[in-house]
């Protein structure tokens, strides 16, 4: 569902946001995506796909990048599943013993828009 996609897309975008994904990340990953349920491996993968393009695409301007991380957050209306994205996003940031510039000023607009929404 919806939900489920725009939990999966920003924790994504947390990941991406060094340029680099260490095995960490991508354990943790899977720890959600096992959580959520999200589905089979094809199913995932191009899920996986679209979310990195959008990505690459908002990455172009800072108004993008807020627009997708509006859009993605719209789709969590319950503020007790907020708060569990917010801990996720910071422990994605933080699995591997360091969280980059570029992750902790993602985190920080996601929590931000999160708050606000």
């Amino acid at each position: 569902d919806k939900q489920k996609g725009a939990i999966i897309s920003l924790a994504i975008l947390v990941m991406l946001a060094d340029k680099s994904i260490g095995n960490e990340e991508l354990h943790y990953l899977d720890n959600i995506l096992d959580k959520n349920k999200f589905g089979d491996n094809i199913e995932f993968a191009k899920f996986v796909a679209s979310v990195k393009i959008a990505i690459q695409e908002s990455e172009t301007n800072s108004q993008s990048q807020d627009k997708f991380i509006l859009d993605c957050v719209k789709n969590i209306p319950e503020k007790k599943i907020k708060a569990e994205v917010i801990t996720m996003i910071k422990n994605m940031g933080e699995v591997n013993n360091k969280t980059s510039p570029a992750e902790s000023k993602i985190i920080e607009k996601i929590i931000n828009t999160l708050k606000l929404i």
